[in-house]
């Protein structure tokens, strides 16, 4: 994996997820909080705080592609980058 940045995101109920960009593409400004399910909003790039990153942006394989719905089918044409949570 080839880390290219880290950014956070903050959700209204506080909850705080580190994402490792791993991939060329664009990241998103609102993810789902893996905590709670509310919007989290990019804190951008510059977090000066400790944190675990606990997830990476990444773009689908084919299998993967061949899975999804037409809205994340249009989230990939666009290059938008996908989330998911780094396996230890």
């Amino acid at each position: 994996m080839t880390c290219h940045s880290k950014v956070t995101y903050l959700c209204p109920n506080g909850h705080r997820t580190g994402v490792i960009d791993s991939e060329e593409g664009v990241s998103p400004y609102l993810i789902q909080c893996p905590e709670c399910g509310e919007k989290a909003r990019s804190e951008g790039y510059f977090f000066a705080g400790h944190i675990n990153y606990t997830h990476m942006f990444y773009m689908p394989g084919i299998e993967e592609i061949r899975q999804m719905t037409d809205q994340q089918i249009e989230q990939y044409k666009n290059k938008v980058l996908f989330l998911k949570k780094i396996e230890k």
